[in-house]
């Protein structure tokens, strides 16, 4: 707070700024106001304290001349005043208010201040010592008059030695604003490297707290090591920080570096490479010998951070070419005897922080003990992760409350899997764009409701990064299991075991069950295996990838192998995701089964138990337990031919019959085609259903397609398709499927089920009769019924 004076005079004015005037170059803390704005009896070169945006600055008032833009001021801003939480919010870029003080400017009696550098400080002809420093920057404090309370800038002043800002921390003075003369005792109590300070990325980030823990770990680490050199003990705590692009790995080490206000040098690693050999190692030594000059001889009480950009483009683990190859082993070399040298420096706490996308393209050299100890892993961010970030980025959206900024957060991230923090601001980037095109909330939906929809065709064009420029097959399905006619029991049986696990992982942990890994689903040709694995994806909100047999084989050998490996570590990233392997038989068969294509069966079989049981994920996702939000489905219709090795639990944990419709399923599945098709009246859904005996799901649709291009063909006007077109087709078609291949699946069914169940009510009993296949035997377990409340 600035001291209130005996004497002041405050007016308020609204001026615009000019920024840059060439009347105030070289002019220090001068203000020129318009000479008709100029306040009445006050005299020109006055004291004063000029309120600017909530900004407030020490300036000398004078009058302009004529030539200046009616309505605008010029100030040179280089003595600011911390901010007051009393101070409004005004207009930016706006002259609001002038205190004018009349009190004499009295000399500092003491002062304690903190000095920021620049990147200039390194190109000057002499190197500073502390008290050289110190000196200077007493110098440069003569020419001003400030308050206690000040930050003096000094804007690239020719020969300022590397200082970039002065900061007055305390002072001892009986005016409102003093100056430094020969008897002002000045004290440094602290100096602040800055580098190129533009650079630093101040955005307010979120849901990633586990990774700001971390980091601030590794710098009470990095501390303690520092008190720890004088008894002998040299051991490095820098960081490797791995995640895939936009997931804000460069935001977070910005944050942590400002939060620690930590003396920042920055490499650009592909600004660091240059075309001749020699000139990138050169430059690095140059970085390096200023951080130890820096640290040895100004001795900062605050973290010294070298922060590395993109390490993997300076030293990367493979290079494709003999001169390439020579070069960054010198470059390695180089780099690593810079980074182990840093660790003899006395009394000084250095930090290397280095970001990679892909922590496998990183040279193992730099991973051992003594380089880079530690290895943070920044994941695609999780459901509650997604919503924070969520949160964040909608707080300005003013036509929403705070309750339906929460509910719609929460609605994107259920639909969001695979997002990272640049995708969700693309996301929401793209909403407010098309809002803006199509103006207010219309159509009498509520806000939340049009914002729902805006964000529904958003992402329709917004994907998740991973997803871009992958050969994996991505599909976005909106079915549920309402489109699926009948089959009750079965979507019952899947929505408890499978969908339940999804969306209510906290009652399976409460009971301490783990989410299935795969489901197999079998049955006859034609019976909706494909469609459920689609509503299942769709139902637990879960990225669905889709492949087969044909897609995976390839003419060279490994591809295979690695377009396993490829869909795995996809999947991984956009947990939680749905893997769906159609034919599954023709891809991976049974190693007792000898056939011409055993030997690449057998390879693929092998790395796909192997992902499935999560051994091949790589480091980079060994850390988080997306493995467990991944779900393989399979489809087959020859689940004999299937290896036993995938059939057992923990990787197939269920193996569900898809059977034949049975009459009331094909009544259902028929009026489900009913309500899209142009059914006539007279249409007899359940005669139909009684003559399709053996029919599938998709001989089902065949009739109805037939049906109709029947009525057409008698009729272009038709308009509705009647009985007699179904009979029509009736008389021509067959069913796919047999009696026998029904009894076949049934047959199986009974001998691999665990075990089936019963229930039948006799008397005042309830008879539970349990059936295990494979022991050949039936169990009965009579239950007195209690007030007759039994299901």
């Amino acid at each position: 707070m600035i001291p209130e004076a005996s004497k002041n005079l405050s007016f308020n004015v609204e001026l615009k700024l000019v920024p840059n005037h060439s009347s105030i170059e070289n002019c220090s803390q001068k203000c020129l106001l318009p000479s008709e704005k100029f306040p009445a009896g006050v005299a020109p070169g006055s004291l004063s304290i000029c309120t600017i945006n909530s900004k407030q600055y020490v300036c000398f008032l004078f009058p302009m001349n004529n030539n200046f833009p009616v309505g605008y001021c010029a100030i040179d801003n280089c003595v600011s005043i911390k901010k007051s939480s009393e101070c409004p919010e005004n207009v930016a870029n706006t002259l609001t208010h002038i205190r004018i003080i009349e009190t004499p400017v009295e000399p500092f009696r003491e002062i304690k201040v903190k000095i920021n550098l620049n990147k200039s400080l390194f190109e000057t002809s002499q190197r500073l010592t502390r008290s050289k420093l110190a000196q200077a920057a007493r110098t440069f404090l003569s020419l001003y008059s400030f308050t206690a309370n000040s930050t003096i800038e000094l804007y690239d002043r020719a020969n300022n030695f590397g200082i970039d800002s002065i900061e007055i921390l305390s002072g001892e003075c009986d005016s409102v604003v003093g100056n430094i003369s020969a008897e002002t005792t000045f004290f440094v109590e602290s100096i602040r490297y800055l580098g190129t300070a533009s650079f630093l990325n101040t955005v307010e980030i979120a849901g990633v707290d586990n990774v700001i823990c971390e980091l601030d770990k590794v710098a009470t680490e990095c501390f303690l090591h520092g008190n720890w050199k004088s008894s002998g003990i040299n051991q490095s705590h820098n960081a490797l920080i791995v995640g895939p692009t936009g997931c804000g790995k460069t935001s977070i080490c910005h944050n942590f570096v400002i939060k620690n206000k930590c003396n920042v040098f920055a490499i650009q690693s592909s600004d660091m490479m240059k075309p001749l050999p020699g000139e990138t190692e050169e430059a690095l030594r140059k970085v390096f010998a200023d951080v130890r000059y820096f640290v040895e001889h100004f001795q900062p009480l605050d973290l010294t951070v070298i922060l590395i950009e993109n390490i993997d483009l300076l030293c990367p683990a493979d290079v494709k070419t003999s001169n390439d190859k020579s070069q960054t082993a010198r470059i390695c070399g180089q780099f690593t005897s810079l980074v182990d040298d840093l660790q003899h420096i006395q009394n000084g706490n250095v930090l290397i922080l280095a970001t990679t996308s892909n922590l496998e393209l990183v040279n193992t050299a730099l991973r051992r003990p003594g380089r880079f100890k530690n290895e943070i892993f920044i994941h695609p961010p999780n459901e509650r992760e997604r919503e924070e970030i969520l949160i964040l980025l909608l707080r300005k959206e003013s036509e929403l409350g705070s309750e339906d900024k929460v509910e719609l957060a929460k609605w994107v991230a259920s639909r969001t899997p695979g997002y990272v923090g640049a995708d969700l601001v693309s996301l929401v980037n793209f909403a407010n764009r098309e809002r803006c095109k199509g103006g207010a909330v219309s159509n009498n939906l509520t806000s939340l409701q049009f914002y729902k929809q805006l964000f529904t065709d958003a992402l329709k064009m917004v994907k998740a990064s991973s997803l871009r420029g992958t050969d994996v097959s991505i599909i976005s399905s909106d079915l549920t299991f309402d489109h699926i006619g009948g089959m009750e029991s079965l979507k019952k049986s899947l929505s408890v075991s499978i969908l339940s696990s999804f969306k209510n992982p906290e009652a399976f942990r409460r009971f301490g069950l783990q989410p299935p890994k795969g489901i197999l689903l079998y049955g006859p040709p034609g019976c909706a295996k494909t469609m459920i694995a689609k509503c299942l994806a769709n139902e637990a909100n879960m990225t669905f990838i889709a492949t087969s047999g044909a897609e995976i084989y390839s003419p060279y050998v490994g591809d295979a192998e690695k377009f396993i490996l490829k869909i795995f570590n996809t999947a991984r990233k956009n947990a939680p995701c749905l893997i769906f392997f159609d034919e599954i038989d023709a891809l991976v068969g049974s190693r007792q089964i000898g056939t011409s294509g055993s030997d690449v069966q057998t390879r693929l079989l092998s790395t796909l138990l192997t992902e499935m049981d999560g051994i091949g994920m790589k480091i980079q996702s060994a850390n988080r337990s997306s493995s467990s939000q991944i779900l393989i489905v399979g489809a087959t219709n020859r689940p004999d031919v299937l290896d036993s090795a995938l059939m057992r639990p923990g990787r197939f944990d269920r193996l569900i019959h898809v059977p034949a419709p049975d009459l009331m399923s094909r009544q259902k599945i028929l009026a489900v085609y009913g309500k899209k098709m142009p059914f006539s009246s007279d249409v007899n859904i359940d005669e139909l259903a009684q003559e399709t005996a053996n029919f599938s799901g998709a001989d089902l649709y065949n009739l109805c397609n037939e049906a109709a291009l029947n009525a057409i063909t008698k009729n272009l006007e038709a308009d509705v398709i009647s009985m007699e077109d179904f009979r029509n087709v009736l008389r021509e078609m067959k069913p796919s499927l047999t009696v026998q291949q029904i009894n076949w699946y049934k047959n199986f069914e009974k001998q691999h089920v665990l075990h089936s169940t019963r229930t039948e009510y006799i008397g005042k009993s309830k008879v539970i009769k349990v059936r295990l296949p494979t022991l050949d035997v039936d169990i009965e377990c009579n239950l007195a019924l209690e007030n007759s409340r039994y299901d």
